[in-house]
């Protein structure tokens, strides 16, 4: 009983450390190009009271369900319009997809594989990064994990309230990325009475309740959809009017994806992609330091089937491979896709490690993930982005002091779990501190907006000359969301001169201002390195190749 008191409590005071960092990192600037967008309607949702009519910069806006934007907004209204206001919901969804990973573990196997599968998922790379670029995913994550947990309690005790919170929590799935909200659950389940033979649980007529519960809760979506859209055949999307807005949130939105029929991505190239594989190397590093127990763990189910070895559970099995699999077959591809297979990973690698026939190959093995985590933290304080900050190093310090541990101790599953965990806490520490700060002063339209607002200017104007293809150079939700103003673009010089001798700031890039200073309008100007933060590759951690590849954006007065 001593031992595990000791146990709670060391486990009470890791998850704290994990949740300190996370709360730390709600505050920093945003990242990226989708959740800059995100934050920015939800902004401009509060400022218009416009909830059901979802609109971005004016334009009727039909692409993501509105829950994260429903729940950002009234996140506003309470704390302002901030990144930690922003990114707050996401973070309480990530709360209640580690609370459902507990629940599913501890239905599953036992109350201990539920507490370690939940600290492996707070505690693994995708889930720190999310919760920084957030996006639609982390709620719909949480209202996933809770949604199965409660419908595996209702299978196992058949209890109403299990039923109830089960179907609402899908409705809030659908609520936040489409028909994937209910497709996960019920793969999941019925990947467990398939292969157990157990199919009479399907007949059971409480789930004709369950469903409609799930209507109900998606009803209010379902109507703003009809209303915005539906009802107004006349509205134009890439060119192409008669639009029904329930059958893009329907189908289009999550399934054209599949057969590529969604509007919003057949042009976007950077998220289509032909390796099939793509999906499983991604959660290698997604899932990090975690990775191994957990694909170890589902390659053994996997194989068992074949052997006929007896097997506790499938739900994890259908709700990691099937979808891995499905989304495979999308020509569309992003990392954050498959992150829903987390949850379910995380409770097979705590019965992994939490198993009785523990290999001892299992610890040096472990040396990988770790050493890369260590090793990527040396390399960006000593080389991409070199500081003699004691702070910095201090952490790294403390990351190595961790790996001797684990090198030398004898360690049990306990010690294994907190030694490997406080090395990816400490690594996820140093971005928060060191390496995402560094970056985003290359998003220019941070520093912009802020200089913008600053300055009490009542609206924000960029000039960019580049109309035709649409590749703005001076498209920012960023700009718009730090400088609290809807951007108003001008493409030609007679539209930018209704601005002259007006003591504003006019945000532009360098082939523009080179004309305007030909022509001599240039009154005052700020310079700002720039680099599209949402499409880092391996050059931009080299100091002599970042300066190749970064340019440089302007404020200027006319």
């Amino acid at each position: 009983m001593r031992n595990w008191t000791l146990e709670n409590k060391l486990l009470g005071i890791f998850s704290l450390s994990i949740i300190f960092i996370y709360i730390y990192g709600l505050s920093l600037p945003l990242l990226g190009l989708d959740s800059s967008q995100y934050a920015e309607l939800s902004r401009q949702m509060l400022e218009t009271g416009s909830f059901l009519e979802i609109k971005l910069d004016g334009l009727d806006y039909l692409d993501k369900p509105p829950l994260l934007f429903w729940f950002s907004s009234f996140s506003f209204s309470i704390f302002g319009v901030n990144e930690f206001a922003f990114r707050l919901p996401s973070f309480l969804f990530t709360l209640i997809a580690t609370y459902g990973t507990y629940l599913i573990g501890k239905e599953l196997y036992n109350n201990r594989v539920g507490k370690y599968s939940s600290l492996m998922l707070l505690s693994s790379v995708a889930f720190f990064m999310i919760n920084i670029d957030v996006r639609t995913d982390t709620i719909l994550i949480g209202a996933i994990t809770y949604s199965t947990a409660k419908l595996i309690q209702y299978y196992k005790y058949s209890k109403w309230t299990d039923l109830i919170l089960g179907f609402f929590f899908i409705g809030l799935a659908m609520c936040s990325k489409g028909p994937l909200g209910l497709l996960i659950p019920v793969i999941a389940i019925g990947t467990h009475l398939l292969l157990k033979k157990d199919l009479k649980a399907i007949l059971d007529w409480k789930l004709l309740i369950g469903l409609l519960i799930t209507l109900l809760t998606i009803s209010p979506l379902l109507y703003s959809l009809y209303t915005q859209w539906n009802l107004h055949p006349e509205k134009m999307l890439y060119g192409v009017n008669n639009i029904s807005g329930v059958k893009f949130f329907l189908w289009d939105q999550s399934f054209g994806r599949l057969t590529g029929t969604n509007p919003f991505i057949n042009n976007m190239k950077e998220v289509q992609s032909n390796d099939p594989f793509y999906f499983g190397h991604t959660i290698l590093w997604a899932f990090l330091p975690w990775t191994i127990l957990g694909i170890t763990q589902l390659f053994k189910n996997i194989f068992s089937i074949f052997k006929k070895d007896k097997v506790n559970e499938f739900f994890t099995l259908g709700a990691i491979v099937i979808p891995i699999i499905i989304l495979s077959f999308s020509a569309y591809k992003l990392p954050h896709y498959i992150f829903i297979c987390l949850p379910f990973l995380s409770v097979l690698s705590a019965d992994f490690l939490l198993a009785k026939t523990h290999k001892s190959w299992l610890k040096y093995i472990h040396l990988v993930p770790v050493l890369i985590l260590i090793l990527f933290t040396f390399l960006i304080l000593s080389f991409s982005f070199a500081t003699t900050n004691f702070l910095q190093w201090t952490i790294l310090f403390f990351m190595v002091i961790c790996l001797v541990f684990f090198i030398v101790k004898k360690l049990n599953q306990l010690y294994f779990l907190l030694l490997i965990g406080s090395i990816s806490i400490l690594f996820h520490l140093s971005l928060y501190t060191h390496f995402y700060p560094n970056l985003l002063q290359f998003d220019s339209a941070i520093s912009a907006g802020k200089k913008i607002k600053a300055s009490n200017q009542k609206s924000t104007i960029s000039y960019d000359s580049n109309r035709l293809d649409q590749d703005w150079k001076t498209l920012s939700y960023s700009l718009e969301f730090y400088s609290e103003n809807i951007n108003q673009i001008c493409f030609s010089i007679d539209e930018l001169s209704k601005y002259r001798n007006k003591n504003l700031w006019i945000y532009t890039s360098e082939i523009e201002l080179l004309e305007l200073e030909n022509k001599k309008w240039i009154k005052e100007k700020i310079a700002y390195e720039h680099f599209p933060t949402s499409k880092i590759n391996i050059s931009f951690f080299i100091p002599s190749k970042r300066k190749l590849i970064t340019s440089k954006k302007f404020l200027v007065k006319i």
